[in-house]
């Protein structure tokens, strides 16, 4: 193995950290130097920063297993740093598509406040590949397996209440639970809430309408004629829901790209591709069962959450627009909320300004002690 070659194991390791990409570059810029004593300049300095950024953060351990909830089998990951941390459940997003949420996408240094804990929900990710035979799903039987699954880890964790982050779809079965279960739950972190799939759908195609006659007042006329139609419809299906949320992604990528030089990230799911493929199989066979139930999710009525509540909005959202999660804020009612509006972004904001978003995430965990054990009694 050259030096070159060992240096970059070493940096690839850390890759997710810009400054070690940029070091990176600037390797292979001379990885076809003839310089050994430039090589091994660098290899130095690769396991000097290898070394102490290893340090920062403690280590955390990554377990999983198969849980039986009301008859079939869920998979869980547990990502535990310490044994006495609050937990927090993340549900992901889809329907059906856990790698949205992926824990890679997070900055591992929140687990020095939380321990994090990811479910693959019925018929999706390794749940699904678990599993020999297809479950019928619905939402009410998705928000009772996630009922399961709090009481699950309050138990085995020994804790009186646990975190709720939701993402995208997630929020939907987040937003169930905690209306159902507040007792249950500290606090809950909502990401890119889903508010009205109808008006999410009506905002995306009038925005559509005025950036193409905007950006292409005449080489879209095709697309224009195509929005418009679909405004005329009362039900879209599935196929046309997709096709405007790509051209209205593709346009606010290009918005972003020239006036914010905005680049979208694309994070590899770390799965062979069989077992990525049966995930998106899944996926896609979980959206055509609920689809016609998805449609019709609303919150547009919830007026009281009675547990703190932190939205996070991405101001460049096609799927669940800022405005409608803005709308729900100042609506509703609750002991403690508040609403984060992220620049340049999408529908990720974990993923498209990581820093501000794990910055935001640990003030809020800060604010709360950590959660007692049931048998310590506190006055």
């Amino acid at each position: 193995m050259t030096t070159f070659h060992t240096a970059q194991i070493l940096l690839t390791s850390k890759q997710g950290n810009p400054k070690y990409k940029l070091y990176l570059k600037l390797m292979f810029r001379f990885r076809h130097s003839s310089n050994l004593k430039f090589l091994k300049i660098h290899l130095v300095a690769a396991v000097i920063i290898f070394y102490f950024t290893s340090c920062q953060h403690t280590p955390y351990n990554i377990t999983s297993e198969y849980v039986s909830i009301n008859g079939y089998e869920n998979y869980i990951e547990y990502y535990i740093q310490k044994n006495d941390n609050p937990i927090t459940l993340v549900i992901h997003g889809g329907p059906g598509t856990p790698y949205q949420s992926a824990f890679h996408l997070f900055d591992p240094s929140i687990l020095e406040h939380t321990n994090v804990v990811l479910w693959h929900q019925k018929n999706a990710g390794n749940s699904f590949i678990n599993s020999t035979t297809w479950s019928d799903v619905s939402l009410a039987s998705l928000v009772d397996d996630g009922i399961q699954i709090v009481n699950f880890l309050k138990n085995k964790f020994n804790k009186k209440n646990i975190y709720l982050l939701g993402h995208s779809w997630g929020t939907v079965l987040s937003l169930e639970l905690v209306q159902r279960i507040p007792e249950s739950i500290i606090k809950y972190f909502s990401v890119s809430q889903v508010v009205s799939i109808r008006r999410s759908n009506e905002n995306a195609m009038d925005w559509l309408s005025e950036a193409i006659c905007y950006y292409r007042p005449y080489m879209g006329i095709d697309e224009y004629e195509y929005v418009e139609g679909l405004k005329l419809k009362e039900f879209l299906s599935k196929d046309e829901v997709s096709e405007l949320y790509n051209m209205r992604s593709s346009y606010a990528n290009h918005i972003l790209e020239v006036y914010y030089n905005y680049q979208d990230s694309i994070y590899p799911l770390t799965l062979n591709k069989e077992v990525e493929a049966l995930w998106k199989h899944a996926g896609h066979l979980t959206l055509n069962q609920l689809w016609n139930e998805v449609q019709e999710v609303s919150f547009s009525n919830v007026d009281t959450i009675d547990i703190p509540i932190v939205f996070f909005a991405s101001a460049w959202d096609y799927r669940t627009p800022s405005i409608l999660i803005e709308d729900l804020y100042h609506c509703i009612t609750s002991p403690s909320k508040k609403i984060f509006l992220f620049e340049r972004s999408l529908h990720e904001p974990y993923k498209d300004d990581p820093a501000k978003f794990t910055s935001i995430f640990k003030n809020e965990l800060a604010e709360r002690a950590q959660e007692p054990l049931r048998h310590k009694v506190n006055y």
